[in-house]
């Protein structure tokens, strides 16, 4: 949960000493403006995944880019060596 959090920082915001135990349960995105029309955005889903699973997706998109997908969960088999 601290990622986020340093990712904002980088960008001029501050945060109380422990604010990151309250950032359990969020689900949803942060926008940052970057430069020359670029959107850096964090998309947080700490609830709503199997397993207890969390998840941070950052991005950065230009204005004209379209959106992304949601946060699936991912596949318990993702990964995994097959034989071949």
């Amino acid at each position: 949960m601290l990622l986020p959090q340093r990712i904002m920082a980088c960008h001029g915001y501050g945060f109380p000493k422990f604010a990151y135990y309250d950032w359990d349960g969020i689900d949803g995105t942060i926008e940052l403006r970057g430069a020359s029309g670029r959107r850096i955005l964090l998309d947080l889903k700490y609830r709503g995944l199997p397993g207890n699973d969390q998840a941070i997706r950052l991005s950065v998109q230009h204005s004209s880019d379209g959106e992304l997908p949601p946060i699936q969960p991912i596949s318990r088999d993702a990964g995994q060596k097959t034989s071949g």
